[in-house]
């Protein structure tokens, strides 16, 4: 249904010389749609960047990201509205971190989504803008969340220079086909002392290690780059960033104090509490499928098995995204 691939030399370094790491299959929904069920994840000899090659070509990137596959929209519901409202203590967290460097201005989020991040920046004050290239996040922004967004790639939007003071990038710049040229174009667009922060899955963690090709990130349709804290701090210095800040989006915030909160949730929430889950909770309902049918109500949230399963997702984590913050100078 959507056959067409391309070779390319590291997105990185440019160089042609790489090592197979592993094969990655696309998602169960995806078998049999595009030119080959598994693909090839390389190491590149001389920078050590990880990528997909050979990957989707840029015409079925545009078809993919319409969401018209049985099961995306399920995905999406699944995944990005109805688990919305848990993540928000995330994204005030993120909020908290952009207003240590930037207490207002203008903000954009690059690959907005469901704009569950640009309503809780709004509300601290900022003046918010979001982009992304899928119709359907573009017109659910809009209906939903009152909330312009631009649609297309950011590049290809002849928006002025120097017109933000943040831009965010929350687990997009592995989607994107030329990072580097995302890095130029959100230069382009800061203003001078402007900040970007992003986030993206750190493929050095130990449990991406651990996971090997099994790893939650590894989806060789979307994912087409996978960094390590190395090759992003590479990456941005390439454009003549200062790094402030490069560490573990789980545990983030503000200050110490609340860093230290976080770290010893982290360890709780992500690894214990889903290592019951995983290990306890899902074989015990897989054995009795009736029990599945719960649904618990709290503080205007409503809990059901699914959901519960979606947010723990299938495998123990920790820290195994990154994230970076770094300002331009103009």
């Amino acid at each position: 249904m959507y056959k067409g691939f391309e070779y390319i030399n590291c997105p990185l370094c440019g160089q042609n010389e790489t090592e197979l790491k592993f094969t990655a299959q696309v998602l169960p929904h995806q078998i049999g749609l595009f030119s080959f069920d598994e693909w090839n994840i390389v190491v590149c000899q001389h920078c050590g960047f990880n990528y997909v090659n050979p990957r989707i070509t840029e015409e079925v990137n545009q078809q993919y990201y319409k969401f018209e596959l049985d099961g995306d929209q399920s995905f999406i519901r699944n995944h990005f509205i109805d688990a919305a409202a848990y993540h928000i203590p995330y994204w005030q967290r993120m909020v908290r971190v952009v207003q240590k460097y930037k207490q207002s201005g203008n903000l954009l989020d690059i690959g907005c989504g469901n704009g569950a991040f640009l309503k809780v920046a709004r509300s601290a004050g900022f003046h918010v803008f979001g982009q992304d290239i899928s119709d359907y996040f573009v017109e659910y922004n809009q209906n939903e969340n009152q909330i312009f967004v631009y649609n297309g790639e950011l590049d290809q939007l002849n928006l002025a220079e120097e017109t933000f003071d943040v831009i965010t990038c929350f687990d997009v710049i592995e989607h994107h086909r030329n990072p580097k040229a995302l890095l130029s174009e959100v230069k382009r667009l800061l203003k001078p002392g402007g900040i970007v922060i992003i986030t993206t899955h750190d493929i050095g963690n130990v449990f991406a290690k651990f996971y090997g090709s099994k790893w939650r990130m590894i989806y060789p349709i979307g994912h087409l780059t996978y960094f390590s804290k190395k090759t992003i701090k590479r990456m941005l210095s390439r454009y003549d960033y200062k790094i402030i800040r490069l560490t573990g989006a789980n545990t983030i915030d503000n200050n110490i104090v609340r860093e230290l909160r976080n770290s010893i949730r982290s360890f709780f929430v992500t690894i214990m509490l889903r290592t019951l889950i995983l290990l306890i909770y899902k074989p015990i309902l897989d054995l009795f499928p009736r029990l599945k049918r719960w649904k618990f109500h709290i503080k205007g949230k409503t809990l059901t098995h699914e959901l519960v399963t979606t947010i723990a997702g299938e495998q123990l984590i920790s820290n195994d995204e990154l994230v970076a913050i770094a300002q331009t100078d103009h």
